[in-house]
């Protein structure tokens, strides 16, 4: 699901100009038993991941 999100994301900026649509999306699944405060902590963590290495990139990007 993620994967297609990023794609549609991605495709949406190759047909609008201007500044491109970006955003970041922490995903988790847990098994039977487990406290759904700590699925929603590792999805947020990666969330927050996948933006820093967004930035960064952008970062890389500007000064090349």
């Amino acid at each position: 699901m993620v994967e297609q999100i990023e794609k549609v994301v991605e495709l949406n900026n190759q047909f609008y100009p201007g500044t491109a649509l970006s955003l970041s999306i922490g995903h988790a699944t847990c098994l039977q038993g487990e406290r759904l405060s700590d699925l929603v902590k590792v999805a947020d963590s990666r969330m927050y991941e996948a933006k820093r290495a967004h930035y960064e990139d952008q970062g890389d990007r500007r000064r090349d």
